[in-house]
């Protein structure tokens, strides 16, 4: 099976990244934009997501990387309609606890699996990552 590959030169290398991280693929990771990355970066999903906040990626950039791949964000977008729905408040609290509960439990599951360890292979500025079973 071949493996995709990642560039920093994609636009959407970050949100990439995470979800071959979420789904415990392997996948070849290639800074071509030379952002500086190092092998010790892509041990786990959390290490990676520390050096692309030291190496400038933005905090914002990161979060919604990190909404776009969980649950969280439908939790959120459950909280946000129980704010602005115009009925009465009888689906309010509905609304607003289901959407806590996706929020949180989608956190604990994104970072449960960002902190899942992955074997790195480096050949210049190529990475291979994969999961350790």
């Amino acid at each position: 099976m071949r493996s995709p590959t990642i560039r920093t030169s994609q636009p959407d290398w970050l949100g990439e990244a995470l979800r071959a991280y979420r789904g415990r693929q392997r996948f070849r990771f290639e800074d071509d934009a030379g952002v500086g990355f190092e092998p010790e970066d892509f041990e786990t999903g959390v290490e990676f997501l520390a050096a692309a906040s030291r190496h400038g990626t933005p905090w914002p950039l990161i979060a919604i990387a990190l909404a776009g791949i969980g649950i969280g964000a439908v939790g959120i977008w459950l909280v946000r309609l129980a704010i602005l729905d115009p009925e009465p408040t009888s689906k309010l609290a509905i609304l607003l606890a289901g959407g806590v509960v996706m929020i949180v439990s989608g956190g604990f599951t994104l970072l449960w699996a960002l902190g899942v360890k992955f074997r790195v292979q480096a050949s210049g500025s190529s990475f291979v990552i994969e999961p350790l079973d």
